[in-house]
């Protein structure tokens, strides 16, 4: 759990006024410090800070913060910016454009931090560590540097104004890589006990060697933070390798601050040695930080490729028990529907045999038992959708190439006495193609599309055609789409996901049939690998499709 969730419920237990207070003031506490630091330790030519913390710890709450809290960090930072600098002897104008600027360059900074991350940056990844660096270390130091040179020269400074702006652009990136990244990482990422202890003794450790090196000018020495900063990237990761970075360059800037370092060695002045100084251990920071960046994002991409591992064994278990139960459903369905005829035949001839041996019986007991028979026959009907439904679901497929013209000769012959009957024109769009498939099972598909076309005919002139159509969106390029459309009752919208459903009847009363025809074409085509569906308004006709497997194209006539 990262530092901001601990800290989340307690703080939204609070007045939205109290919260807002409480972001201002640790903004600006947060910022006076930092600010003081570098004008004791940073400045000590009074030329500008070469190391300037206060910015990357703005930086770092605008980022970690949401919107909504950015005035009080901001404000908290400019009340900050002018007490100091009037404190230091600054005027109101020269103190107030350098808030300006110091409020300016860290929201440009987060802007487009929070832009390339979309949101919360999280520096363990490259992608949002990149955007940080880019947006919040370099472009922003620029912009605030270009408004304080602006600032000094209307106070009236000598100064060059491209040194000023160097300076500023180099204390301030520089902080927002040492200083920035520590606090956005402590305030993001999450933390565990073996993290804080790792963290907390490294730290420790770096502090120490990096004191003993300067204090004692032990220049042997100077490879162990090296080497101290590397093991904690590759334990403990990118947040350990931030704070054990600022602690390491914080003791490095107080050894300079006092002489030591490189202003005593290379005989150079004490501002130009801070510069070296903090661009050596921006540099060593910046490496360590893309290792440790590079070793999280390769500790999660194996943990995704575990878990993904475990998700595809969890899924082809599913699979498996799923077509097990799908099993064992068909087999029950034929069973049941198997030894549920028997019987059922048995009451329908014991009903009839009472019709024919019982005629002295008053006329609603007859009536009672040409119901019996009726409803036998139905039974029996229903039983026999459902064997044939379960039966489309047993064996494996021998799948051959099906001429689907030829089987629609077949499907038209046997449809013929029922179309003339309710006076319905069988048309045919061109030829159909060859398509991998089962023939027997294709020709039930094709006469149960053209008996449901012929059922719920309209009124007037009526005709039912077959055709080959344009493949439905999700196809692929080899298969083939044929469609049955006539000019009947159609389908209301609320009710097209229905129709292939097993026992399902839109218009009960207009048409016969037990309402399996659809739910069984659905399944002979799902096992062919094909897919059907249906284009339907009401009262304006319906056009069913299904698509299947087409090794063998053959041009429309």
């Amino acid at each position: 759990m990262s530092v901001l969730d601990a800290l989340g419920p307690a703080f939204a237990r609070l007045p939205v006024a109290a919260r807002h207070g409480l972001v201002f003031l640790v903004s600006g506490l947060g910022y006076t410090a930092a600010a003081i630091t570098a004008m004791s330790w940073f400045d000590p030519n009074g030329l500008g800070p070469s190391f300037f913390p206060a910015a990357g710890w703005t930086v770092a709450l605008l980022c970690a913060l949401a919107r909504r809290w950015w005035p009080a960090v901001l404000l908290g930072a400019a009340v900050a910016e002018v007490a100091t600098d009037l404190a230091t002897g600054l005027s109101v104008t020269a103190a107030v454009g350098y808030a300006v600027a110091n409020t300016v360059e860290p929201a440009l900074g987060a802007a487009l931090t929070r832009t390339v991350a979309h949101g919360r940056p999280d520096l363990s990844r490259r992608r949002d560590l990149t955007g940080f660096l880019l947006g919040a270390a370099l472009a922003a130091p620029l912009v605030g540097g270009l408004i304080g040179a602006l600032v000094a020269a209307l106070a009236g400074t000598d100064r060059p104004w491209y040194l000023f702006v160097a300076r500023w652009w180099l204390g301030d990136g520089l902080a927002v890589l040492v200083v920035g990244t520590a606090v956005l990482t402590v305030l993001t990422l999450p933390w565990t006990r073996r993290a804080v202890l790792g963290t907390a003794a490294g730290t420790v450790a770096a502090v120490g060697v990096t004191a003993v090196l300067f204090w004692t000018q032990t220049l042997v020495l100077v490879f162990l933070p090296v080497l101290l900063l590397i093991w904690v990237a590759l334990r403990l990761g990118v947040a350990a390798v931030a704070v054990v970075g600022l602690g390491t360059a914080l003791t490095a800037a107080q050894g300079e601050a006092v002489g030591l370092g490189f202003s005593a060695t290379l005989g150079v002045a004490p501002g130009i040695s801070h510069v070296y100084l903090q661009m050596l251990l921006a540099v060593l920071l910046l490496a360590v930080l893309l290792l440790a960046v590079q070793v999280d994002e390769q500790v999660r991409a194996e943990v995704a490729a575990e878990l993904a591992a475990r998700r595809s064994d969890d899924l082809a278990a599913w699979n498996a028990e799923l077509a097990r139960s799908n099993a064992e459903l068909d087999t029950f369905a034929y069973a049941a529907s198997h030894d549920l005829k028997e019987p059922l035949r048995a009451i329908a001839q014991t009903a009839g045999f009472v019709l024919e041996d019982a005629p002295e019986l008053d006329a609603e007991s007859l009536r009672r038992l040409r119901t019996i028979c009726l409803l036998a026959v139905r039974m029996d009907e229903l039983l026999d959708s459902l064997l044939r439904y379960s039966q489309v679901g047993r064996g494996d497929l021998d799948p051959v190439v099906v001429d689907l013209d030829g089987v629609l000769d077949e499907v038209a012959d046997v449809v013929a006495e029922r179309c003339r009957a309710a006076g319905v024109e069988l048309r045919r769009d061109g030829r159909l193609p060859a398509v991998r498939g089962d023939r027997v099972q294709l020709g039930e598909v094709l006469t149960n599309l053209v008996v449901n076309a012929v059922k719920y005919a309209a009124d007037g002139p009526r005709w039912v055609e077959v055709g080959l159509g344009p493949l439905p969106p999700g196809s692929g390029e080899d298969d083939c789409a044929v469609y049955v459309r006539d000019n009947g009752v159609g389908i209301p919208p609320e009710r097209r996901d229905q129709v292939f459903a097993p026992f399902q009847r839109l218009h009960p009363g207009r048409a016969d049939g037990v309402g399996m025809g659809l739910a069984i074409s659905r399944k002979i085509v799902e096992r062919h690998g094909g897919r059907i569906g249906v284009e339907s308004a009401e009262g304006q006709g319906s056009s069913f499709w299904f698509t299947l497997p087409c090794p063998v194209r053959v041009p429309s006539q």
